[in-house]
């Protein structure tokens, strides 16, 4: 079985019961006016459940509850203004991670910077990704 040594992850999401409160605390407008509901992407990941009536579901699937000190390194990287996933996913699964594993995580924090690849994917953050990989 091929060892993991690295992990990179981009823009979360990672706690889908914690939507709306973050988009509220970060003054961010949600892209889906349907975000939190059983229709929205997180309502659909938890079996179209309302994400407060989810919360099994929800700790299942988030990666922050399965870190422990033999998890690879990370390099987690988002944007400030993501009206898809809250900025505050990634901020908060480092946060587990450091705290969880005892090492520290790189990140990239785009200020201003959306979800998805039209502000990711750059030579700058392409370089960003090839230097963690080769460290």
């Amino acid at each position: 079985m091929p060892e993991i040594k690295k992990v990179i992850a981009s823009y979360g999401p990672y706690e889908f019961d914690v939507f709306k409160e973050q988009f509220e605390e970060g003054h961010i407008q949600p892209k889906y006016s349907e975000s939190g509901s059983p229709k929205s992407f997180e309502g659909l990941a938890v079996a179209g459940l309302p994400v407060e009536e989810a919360s099994i579901q929800i700790a299942q699937g988030n990666p922050a509850n399965y870190f422990s000190k033999k998890m690879p390194e990370i390099f987690a990287m988002a944007g400030t203004a993501d009206q898809v996933v809250p900025f505050q996913q990634s901020v908060k699964m480092v946060e587990r991670y450091e705290k969880m594993t005892g090492k520290k995580a790189k990140t990239y924090w785009l200020e201003g910077g959306h979800h998805g690849i039209n502000d990711f994917d750059t030579d700058d953050v392409k370089e960003l990704k090839l230097s963690f990989l080769n460290e």
